[in-house]
């Protein structure tokens, strides 16, 4: 009987090594994968940090678009009222031309003048050419002074088509930083997407 006993308590012994051993390596086990959740746990975090960084950006460059479509539409519209206005000015042009009969821009005239009076002071001509010279200037400026709403006309078509042109500069300007900041936010929108797929990809895992 004590032998039997004796037999069964090895037995028993031995069960309890062999279950003690697996619990160990159970708890090894769970051990990993504790660790290994806590792994995901803190890269998933990191992630969501990332993509908050990504999200705070695309803010910041949905503004920017909008300020500066804002600031392009503004110069295109500026464009189109003054092609409107140079319109006006060029139909004023040409009853003044039709009305003066001159088909050409009276600076032509105030440059022969100029001319003309640099001459008579720089060179040394006779008394007599200068006497012609001067009656030449004579007429030439009371051509000019005849012409001057035809100038005004001219030199407001000058100024206007300055102006349209340096708005067409601005908007072209403003029209290239708007497909850069595009760009911009293209990529950060597939950089957002693709942070998002590997955020859910590794909660499940995790959960798993």
């Amino acid at each position: 009987m004590q032998k039997e006993l004796f037999g069964r308590s090895n037995e028993l012994n031995k069960e309890i090594y062999s279950l003690r051993s697996e619990l160990n390596k159970i708890n090894e086990e769970k051990e990993s994968w504790f660790k290994k959740k806590e792994e995901l746990k803190k890269e998933v975090s990191s992630l969501i940090k990332e993509i908050k960084e990504i999200k705070k950006t695309k803010d910041k460059s949905n503004i920017s678009v909008i300020d500066l479509k804002k600031q392009r539409d503004g110069y295109n519209n500026q464009v189109k009222e003054l092609i409107k206005k140079i319109k006006e000015i060029n139909k004023q042009k040409l009853e003044a031309i039709k009305k003066h009969k001159v088909t050409f821009d009276p600076d032509q005239i105030k440059s022969k003048i100029d001319a003309l009076e640099f001459k008579i002071e720089t060179e040394a001509i006779s008394f007599d050419n200068e006497k012609k010279i001067m009656k030449q200037i004579k007429q030439l400026k009371k051509q000019y002074g005849e012409l001057a709403e035809v100038k005004k006309i001219y030199d407001e078509s000058a100024k206007v088509s300055k102006e349209i042109e340096e708005a067409k500069k601005k908007a072209e300007e403003f029209h290239k930083q708007l497909q850069g900041q595009n760009l911009v936010n293209k990529e950060g929108y597939g950089d957002f997407m693709e942070l998002s797929k590997k955020i859910v990809s590794l909660r499940k895992e995790q959960e798993e």
